[in-house]
């Protein structure tokens, strides 16, 4: 339901935000009480190399630059979870402008709540300095370390959540997009 709200909001809308609030709405009715959507949306303005985003109950994306990482805040709780008013009034909408060199990471939970045999937590803080680390390699070179170390990490463990991972780098005014995804369940 939320996929085809989502595509039946999104185009043509440039506020993140107001798509949320719109996906809120009309989910709020026919999800069932203890279920609820996370869900991160960005748009990137390939003109002017800024993001505007809304998050509503998704982990912050991290951006990495200087060589130094900084979650990018934007407030919101999950879809599903409150009554639209109290949706829209928690539902912030931030803008980040990506300057070249710039890193954009993008992560579901999966990752940093990665677990291995002690049943630890990767956690942020690994995702943080794999990134960083292999930031002068770009944004393949992030995708490859982070994988490679959260794997050896888990050490075979078998994970409960799915785990994504995007990465952006703004390059001669241009931005390159690389992932990698892992199926759980």
């Amino acid at each position: 339901i939320c996929r085809s709200v989502f595509r039946s909001h999104a185009p043509g809308c440039l506020s993140p935000a107001a798509v949320l609030k719109a996906i809120n709405r009309i989910i709020i009715g026919d999800i069932h009480e203890d279920m609820f959507v996370s869900m991160l949306y960005c748009v990137l303005n390939i003109r002017t190399s800024e993001i505007t985003l809304a998050c509503a109950g998704h982990p912050r994306p991290l951006l990495i630059a200087g060589g130094r990482p900084r979650p990018v805040s934007a407030a919101g709780v999950a879809i599903g979870l409150v009554e639209p008013d109290q949706f829209d009034h928690c539902l912030e909408e931030a803008v980040v402008r990506l300057e070249p060199g710039d890193l954009w990471i993008l992560y579901t939970d999966g990752v940093t709540e990665a677990l291995n045999a002690e049943h630890q937590e990767w956690g942020l803080d690994h995702l943080e300095r794999a990134a960083v680390e292999a930031a002068r390699g770009g944004a393949a070179a992030i995708v490859d370390r982070v994988r490679r170390d959260l794997l050896s990490f888990a050490g075979g463990v078998a994970q409960y959540d799915d785990m994504t991972l995007v990465v952006v780098q703004r390059t001669d005014g241009q931005c390159k997009e690389h992932r990698y995804e892992q199926e759980q369940g």
